[in-house]
């Protein structure tokens, strides 16, 4: 089931979307290996919540939250909290700084996480400038239900105005509360997470099984470098759809694929 943290409750399976969407990129406007193995073969990347691009994500999140520049605690009620749990850790170490047990505890939860980000929204201009080398690239369609075979741990993300909205002993209970929340400055996003977590696994990129229902082009895409690409998918019976651009600053899906 996902969590919508901010409401402290489990989402029913009901309230996921049907189908979400991964932002890709091209290299020098052709379509990357990883992206190719994705669509043709039914999978979907999955990286190290520690490689993300937001700074103020994981572990530093706690740092501006709970600590000040010192390493003290902010707040003293927060501090008992965190005292329970971090306590045990503390008495094998040397080291009497809480809030760097409390980093070091949970930079071990996440090492052992890998994150699935997908989007609610496959019609947003910045999603495709940000993420889809400026309307190069494509954008792949996955269904939500082969997902959740995978991965139990689904995350609508908060968009927070303060870090300081977070409960640190949720997170320590359960750090991958910590990947469910960014700033509000990310909202245009409208981002889901799937979390795997793994003792075993060691790389920095995992391959997981997952439906794909259709991709659809940039405006930019160039389809004649990527032809081969193309006429793959299409022996696959996947739909190709494109984007076009309508009233000025919207762009949409055609309603017609190109298979």
């Amino acid at each position: 089931m996902a969590v919508d943290y901010r409401d402290g409750k489990y989402m029913d399976n009901s309230i996921i979307p049907e189908v979400l969407y991964k932002y890709c990129g091209t290299k020098d406007g052709i379509v990357e290996d990883y992206v190719k193995e994705s669509v043709l073969l039914g999978c979907m990347s999955f990286s190290k919540p520690l490689k993300m691009n937001d700074p103020f994500e994981g572990v530093n999140a706690i740092k501006y939250a709970y600590y000040t520049i010192n390493g003290d605690l902010i707040h003293e009620d927060i501090g008992k909290e965190l005292n329970h749990i971090l306590n045990p850790i503390i008495k094998e170490s040397s080291n009497s700084s809480y809030s760097k047990h409390e980093e070091t505890y949970i930079k071990k939860q996440l090492e052992k996480m890998y994150v699935g980000c997908l989007s609610k929204d496959s019609n947003s201009i910045l999603m495709w400038s940000h993420y889809s080398d400026a309307h190069k690239g494509l954008c792949i369609e996955y269904e939500t239900k082969s997902l959740m075979d995978q991965s139990n741990n689904v995350y609508r993300i908060n968009y927070v105005s303060s870090i300081n909205e977070m409960l640190p002993s949720e997170i320590l209970k359960n750090p991958a509360i910590l990947l469910s929340f960014k700033s509000k400055d990310w909202e245009y996003e409208k981002e889901y997470r799937y979390i795997i977590i793994s003792d075993d696994l060691k790389e920095e990129h995992i391959m997981v099984s997952a439906k794909v229902r259709s991709i659809i082009l940039g405006l930019m895409f160039d389809k004649n470098k990527n032809a081969s690409f193309i006429c793959k998918v299409k022996a696959l019976g996947i739909p190709i759809y494109e984007m076009e651009q309508i009233d000025g600053f919207k762009i949409r899906r055609k309603i017609e694929n190109i298979q």
